[in-house]
């Protein structure tokens, strides 16, 4: 998973706490599963005068989802104007 973030010049994200939630009219209901994740790479994308955009890669490993058998069961679109998997908190900065 790949997310830009707005920080201070020179803050890099070391880690983050990944919440998955269930679908709910297209809004997150149920919490599902956190996932605490370091990421793979932390890269500057754009500087501004105090303040940089990093783009952060995690590598999350699968969450199971339940869905029910014939049944159309659906997590969220995975687009950027609907946010399933929500960061919670970014971990320490160096």
């Amino acid at each position: 998973m790949t997310y830009n973030f707005l920080v201070e010049s020179g803050v890099t994200i070391t880690n983050a706490d990944i919440n998955f939630y269930s679908n709910d009219a297209s809004l997150p209901d149920q919490l599902i599963e956190t996932r605490t994740v370091v990421p793979l790479s932390n890269t500057v994308i754009n500087e501004f005068i105090e303040q940089d955009v990093i783009q952060v890669v995690f590598e999350v490993d699968p969450v199971f989802l339940e869905g029910q058998a014939g049944v159309l069961t659906t997590f969220g679109k995975l687009s950027r104007d609907t946010h399933w998997r929500r960061i919670r908190r970014c971990g320490s900065y160096i």
